[in-house]
């Protein structure tokens, strides 16, 4: 069963000083089980061993990359925090979770882009139609338009008076 300690419970226990221990919390955390007791941090039991590990690195001249990359390696479930939950897995588990998770966003972004397409493909065929109903209606007033002014000359030439018979009156 395992059993949470407080800071100043692990610090009597490994004689590492609490303020060292905080920090290795604040950098490497993920790889040490904790937990939240009220204001207080609570550490499990089990990973008093890392928290020492960790102090040996360090005492040996290892620097924070270093002794990060040694215990993503070592296989220690790492602390995941997803939308407020937490749970403990190895990395390869987190990379493994991660992956499937990319990829099905890939597979979901891939479908929407697919549709997309064929939105915007029935959207240009829309257009299309619209633009060439719009072009023969504009060549069909114009024609109209045309036919209008070429009555309105004819008659306005039928009507014309010469000169000299308007004066003539």
């Amino acid at each position: 069963m395992e059993h949470w300690l407080t800071i100043p419970d692990v610090e009597k226990q490994t004689r590492i000083p609490e303020r060292t221990i905080r920090r290795y919390l604040t950098l490497h955390g993920h790889h040490v089980q904790t937990r939240k007791q009220g204001r207080s941090l609570l550490v499990s039991d089990q990973s008093v061993p890392v928290l020492i590990q960790i102090r040996d690195w360090y005492a040996a001249g290892w620097n924070a990359e270093r002794v990060e990359e040694a215990l993503s390696q070592s296989g220690l479930p790492v602390t995941v925090t997803i939308d407020g939950h937490e749970s403990a897995m190895t990395v390869a588990e987190a990379l493994q979770g991660l992956q499937t998770h990319v990829a099905a966003a890939m597979t979901a972004m891939a479908e929407e882009m697919a549709a997309l397409r064929r939105e915007v493909a029935a959207t240009r065929e829309e257009n299309e139609r619209l633009r060439s109903f719009l072009e023969e209606r504009l060549e069909e007033r114009d024609r109209q338009l045309m036919e209008a002014l070429r009555e309105i000359q004819e008659r306005k030439s039928e009507r014309k008076i010469p000169r000299w018979k308007f004066w003539s009156k």
